[in-house]
This record gives C-alpha cells, sequence and structure tokens, in this order.
C-alpha cells in the first residue's frame, strides 16, 4: 500500500487501462481465444485427442498479424 501523499500511477501496457477502457489489444486477444478454442475443439473432433504443444505452436502462430 503506498504511503499518503504518493500517486499511484499505472505503467505499461494494459488491455484494460485505470478508466476501465477496454484497449485495442484486449479485443484482439478475445478473438484469438475464441479462435484458438474453436480450432482445438475442431481439432479433438477429429483426432480424438487434444493437439500436441507443437501442432498448436504451428497453427496458432499463423493466426498473429
Amino acid at each position: 500500500m503506498p504511503s499518503q501523499g504518493v500517486s499511484v500511477t499505472h505503467r505499461g501496457y494494459w488491455m484494460i487501462n485505470d478508466r476501465n477502457n477496454k484497449q485495442p489489444v484486449y479485443f484482439s486477444h478475445v478473438k484469438f481465444l475464441a479462435k484458438a478454442n474453436a480450432w482445438v475443439d475442431d481439432f479433438r473432433r477429429r483426432n480424438g485427442r487434444p493437439p500436441r504443444q507443437e501442432e498448436y505452436n504451428a497453427e496458432a502462430a499463423g493466426w498473429i498479424e
């Protein structure tokens, strides 16, 4: 807890800022997670198992613009 009279400011990058505004990166993250979850679900249906980390990484790397 800061001492009295000390100003607390946010530093760095935030998905939701100190005024509770969602930043563009928040929406990018939500879209990425939705795509990832759908891909994993589809992979499980087709293969009867979850993807290995290497399989997921190879697919997900192509989603980042």
